[in-house]
């Protein structure tokens, strides 16, 4: 949140697993940085601080949460429903993935949800594999969960998944980054579209082929700037926009 308190605006999400610095206190709230840089004002309800005596596992391997959504299981039988993006520090035991948390307890998690951190899926393979899976999902202000996301909080998660960090969260942000490449012919497949509105950049999208992108607005939904297309998209047909490309050596 933005400021202390639950009627203040969502600004962005911290993901289940999500390390957070805490950098002030207010009552039951802390401010926090996430892992991209980002701050804001999060409820201690939705946190679990680590005391000294917590010591990392060094076994642990690292698996991004590929599905839409994936659940952990707990020996009772309970389970949590986790979305896509969290990166979760797993141990492996006959090809079972087991997330044990902070306060003991240990789930189950199914493999085919996950891949692998230190392997990551590329980023057209993630697009023919999986983009679909996130159509529908409501538009979320500040969201970066399949629980809801914003235009940039879609693109940002994805890269996190395929394995190119550091991407900003914001558009206006995005736009900048030294990861991408302005490209002046004709789209391809990861290629990401900004839109400018009063030449102020305020929408972004992911281009799946040379005609369609998907992107939040409303939903998360397919459209292209082809007229003479199904998905055809007027409104943002209409705004300036502006392509740029992942630096080779980072796709």
């Amino acid at each position: 949140y933005s400021t202390p308190q639950f009627k203040s605006e969502l600004i962005t999400q911290a993901l289940f697993y999500e390390p957070l610095k805490i950098i002030d206190k207010r009552k039951k709230w802390y401010k926090v940085k996430l892992l991209d840089g980002y701050e804001g004002w999060i409820h201690s309800f939705y946190t679990y601080e680590l005391s000294g005596k917590y010591e990392k596992n060094t076994n642990f391997s690292k698996y991004w949460v590929k599905k839409k959504f994936t659940n952990l299981i707990f020996r009772n039988g309970t389970s949590l429903t986790l979305s896509f993006g969290s990166l979760l520090p797993c141990l492996e035991f006959d090809n079972n993935i087991i997330l044990k948390l902070y306060d003991g307890s240990e789930g189950q998690l199914d493999k085919n949800d996950l891949s692998s951190y230190e392997n990551p899926l590329k980023l057209c393979e993630f697009i023919d594999l999986h983009i679909k899976q996130f159509l529908g999902i409501q538009y979320l202000w500040g969201g970066k969960s399949s629980f809801g996301f914003d235009c940039s909080g879609l693109i940002q998660t994805i890269f996190n998944v395929c394995g190119i960090s550091k991407f900003p969260r914001d558009t206006s942000e995005q736009i900048k980054s030294k990861l991408l490449l302005p490209v002046y012919g004709i789209p391809s497949k990861g290629d990401i579209i900004f839109f400018k509105k009063n030449n102020i950049v305020n929408h972004v999208g992911i281009y799946i082929d040379d005609n369609s992108f998907i992107h939040s607005s409303g939903l998360v939904k397919i459209n292209s700037l082809c007229n003479s297309s199904e998905n055809f998209s007027e409104n943002l047909s209409i705004m300036k926009n502006q392509t740029y490309r992942l630096n080779s050596y980072v796709k």
